[in-house]
């Protein structure tokens, strides 16, 4: 999962996180690269405000002509798939989160 905490935004919904992570300022560097008419998937949370820490599935597309590794550089589609009120994203860890 992917802890995302872009500076100087403030991220309401998957709408906003979706916009975010596809603009030059708030991409993410990928560890491998989407290949060509591919798509993959990742958990982000991020700061909802107001105490709240949404958890977010989010599809990420390569449409171009070549393999991509940055967001920026990706079509991005995002949903909320939990929101977890009182948490806040520094509070998540590797020990607190389980996939089952």
């Amino acid at each position: 999962m992917l802890l995302y905490a872009p500076s100087g935004a403030f991220l309401q919904n998957a709408q906003d996180l979706a916009a975010k992570l596809h603009t030059s300022s708030g991409a993410v560097t990928l560890p491998g690269a989407v290949l060509t008419n591919k798509d993959e998937h990742i958990l982000v949370a991020y700061d909802a405000g107001n105490n709240q820490v949404n958890i977010a599935d989010v599809d990420l597309v390569n449409t171009g002509a070549s393999a991509q590794n940055s967001t920026a550089n990706l079509d991005v589609y995002a949903s909320d798939m939990v929101s977890l009120v009182g948490v806040s994203l520094a509070s998540l860890t590797s020990a607190n989160i389980q996939f089952i």
